[in-house]
């Protein structure tokens, strides 16, 4: 079977991401539950590309590079918001154009989720983190590609800003720096000024605030003898909308109908394949602003009654997943970076697909050890079948008919 990279995909929306993180926390579980794991899997250890726009690409800086679960990314992500989102108190400076919130507030606490979420035991021991302004570039992670627009040129494509193969403009910018980038919406926050060249950057949601089909074409060139791709696209609902004057677009541009627009491109592009699935929470968050997180607990009520409805469509997600990819057990990070003590977030094995027939017919069951002095939890042993399927070797005797255990 050829090799099917998996795309995780976020749409911008603000406090509406905790609909999107519910809905990915009700798939992940149903993976453990149709994978038979002991524990729920990150999404790292599942996708191959984590992207988003605007609030989104905050989400996916946490769950692909930071390589969070989706439990400590929802708790982050309501404490980034209800920072970022609550008005700042100032007086204006005459002469400076004035935002509602304060970008260095937004910085303070994304560089306060880089820190909780490290795990240098140096950093442990002397409970100082040195790692606030790790660069966003890191070959060693899930793939992350966050969308931010050019202030100059808003019409024109997103630039993406990427863990892997990031252009030498962009190379050395900062964690928190990529997340005020994807999220500096005009009049709301401030634009940044970022790579050799201080281009100034700000949220790219005007035209694509639904990253999905930019991220479909990123893939194709980093994975180009892919034949299929499997495509999560998670939207933020259909609330209030972020309209932006300009005279360069027609006159008032708005990202709920770019979104749309791309969601019914895609589900036409990919209707006769299972390859394509997109969940948003179709009505209830209408009178939720982005910025209003005292409405957090109204998005949750709304997302959970969302999914009620979903079940079917999920277990339909996840058996298409299992179908075009080969799901094994392997490690994210390299075990020699880790003795080292190169900083890396708290990730421990990955389900991930690959292709490799060799592997198939000379099967291996791998033993993810954990380097000496570091916190990792011992991950279980895995089998896997030759249809790719994967469950832990304690279950195995009882499905020995179906599973092939893997020897070294």
């Amino acid at each position: 079977m050829a090799f099917t990279p998996k795309i995780l995909s976020f749409d911008g929306g603000g406090i509406r991401g905790i609909s999107s993180l519910l809905i990915l926390q009700a798939i992940m579980e149903d993976i453990k539950e149709a994978q038979k794991l002991q524990t729920t899997p990150r999404p790292c250890e599942i996708f191959d590309i984590i992207g988003g726009t605007s609030t989104g690409g905050i989400i996916a800086i946490m769950l692909g590079r930071l390589g969070m679960t989706v439990e400590s990314c929802l708790k982050a992500y309501r404490s980034v918001m209800e920072e970022a989102f609550t008005p700042k108190f100032r007086c204006p400076i005459p002469g400076r154009s004035r935002t509602t919130y304060s970008s260095k507030t937004l910085r303070d606490a994304i560089r306060r989720v880089i820190t909780d979420e490290c795990d240098d035991p140096q950093c442990l021991a002397t409970k100082c983190c040195i790692h606030a302004n790790e660069v966003f570039q890191d070959g060693s992670c899930t793939k992350t590609i966050v969308l931010a627009a050019p202030k100059k040129d808003l019409d024109a494509r997103p630039i993406l800003l990427r863990t892997c193969d990031m252009s030498p403009e962009f190379s050395n910018c900062a964690i928190w720096e990529v997340a005020l980038a994807a999220s500096a919406t005009p009049k709301l926050f401030k634009p940044i000024k970022l790579g050799k060249n201080r281009v100034e950057l700000v949220d790219a949601a005007l035209g694509f605030n639904n990253p999905c089909e930019v991220l479909i074409e990123e893939a194709q060139v980093l994975y180009p003898s892919a034949e299929k791709f499997t495509i999560l696209s998670i939207g933020t609902g259909r609330g209030s909308v972020v309209a932006l004057q300009n005279t360069r677009l027609s006159p008032t541009a708005s990202s709920t109908e770019s979104t749309n627009k791309v969601d019914e491109k895609l589900e036409y592009k990919y209707r006769e394949t299972a390859q394509y699935h997109r969940f948003s929470v179709d009505h209830g968050l209408e009178d939720i602003t982005p910025a209003n997180w005292q409405m957090s607990d109204q998005v949750a009520a709304h997302t959970y009654t969302y999914l009620k409805g979903k079940k079917y469509n999920i277990r339909e997600y996840v058996d298409s997943l299992a179908t075009l990819s080969n799901l094994e057990i392997s490690n994210t990070r390299n075990l020699a970076d880790q003795l080292a003590g190169k900083r890396t977030p708290n990730i421990t094995t990955a389900v991930v697909a690959k292709s490799n027939p060799a592997a198939l017919q000379q099967p291996t069951i791998r033993m993810i050890q954990n380097p000496p002095g570091n916190n990792l939890e011992q991950p279980n042993p895995i089998a896997r079948n030759p249809s790719g399927n994967s469950m832990d070797i304690t279950d195995s005797h009882e499905n020995s008919k179906n599973w092939k255990a893997i020897l070294d």
